[in-house]
C-alpha cells in the first residue's frame, strides 16, 4: 500500500493547483508583499506550525531542501525550528539555485 497524506495524519487539501496557475498565484503574492522572500518566510512560519501541530513533542528535525523556491521555503522552515530550540539538520538535494531570495534563505 503506497503512503497518503491521510495516512500520516495530515488533512487532504482542499484543492489543486496546475503549475501554471501556482506561478500565478507567487507572482500575485510577491506583488502583494512587496519582497518575494516575504512568501517563503511566510511558507516556512506555516510549515513550523504544521510540524508543531502534528509532532509537538519533535526535538530534532530533518528538512531536505530542493535546489529551487521551495528549497528556500524549507530553509525558512530550518530557521524557525532552530529558533525554537530544536535540533535541526538541513539536506541540500541537488545543487543550490532558485531565486535571490532563496539564496537568502540559504544563507541565513
Amino acid at each position: 500500500m503506497r503512503p497518503s497524506i491521510e495516512s500520516a495524519g495530515m488533512p487532504a487539501p482542499d484543492r489543486l493547483y496546475s503549475t501554471h496557475a501556482l506561478r500565478e498565484l507567487e507572482a500575485r503574492g510577491i506583488a502583494d508583499a512587496g519582497d518575494p522572500r516575504a512568501l517563503m518566510v511566510r511558507a516556512g512560519q506555516a510549515a513550523w506550525r504544521a510540524v508543531l501541530e502534528h509532532w509537538p513533542g519533535a526535538r530534532r528535525l530533518l528538512v531536505a531542501c530542493g535546489p529551487g523556491d521551495n528549497g528556500g521555503d524549507g530553509y525558512e522552515l530550518a530557521l524557525n525550528a532552530l529558533r525554537s530550540g530544536r535540533e535541526v539538520q538541513v539536506v541540500q538535494l541537488g545543487e543550490a539555485g532558485g531565486s535571490r531570495a532563496a539564496r537568502t534563505a540559504r544563507a541565513a
